[in-house]
């Protein structure tokens, strides 16, 4: 699957982080050249308690810097992007949206734990 890079969403970055991906998703993630996370990741981690329970704002940072990841903001093409993702009943969390929005803009591999971004057609995708 041909892709420019890689996203994390929130819950796989603090799964890598306390070492719970799986070896092939660890090793996608150590071998990409390019890899990325949203801003969102971090104010999610802010406004949802358990996500926050999992981190320390301090190790954030340093994660990013220990991955090697970089961040990417929230432009105006991914406020566009999301606005013309199809609507599904079963998944409207704003920060999963967004992130897909910056996966679908950038053409980036978007890897989660969560199944429901498979409701989204084209995206590349790979989910443990």
């Amino acid at each position: 699957m041909a892709h420019e890079g890689i996203l994390l969403d929130t819950v796989t970055f603090l799964d890598f982080l306390s070492g719970n991906v799986p070896g092939t998703v660890r090793r996608t993630i150590v071998e990409t050249e390019n890899r990325f996370l949203s801003v969102i990741t971090p104010w999610e981690i802010a406004l949802k308690r358990q996500l926050r329970e999992r981190i320390q704002p301090a190790d954030i940072a340093t994660g990013v810097s220990d991955m090697g990841l970089r961040l990417k903001s929230v432009l105006i093409d991914h406020i566009w992007s999301l606005t013309h993702l199809p609507q599904f009943e079963e998944h409207r969390d704003p920060f999963d949206r967004l992130l897909i929005a910056q996966a679908y803009t950038h053409k980036l591999l978007l890897i989660t734990t969560d199944r429901r971004f498979s409701l989204y057609p084209h995206l590349k995708l790979l989910t443990y």
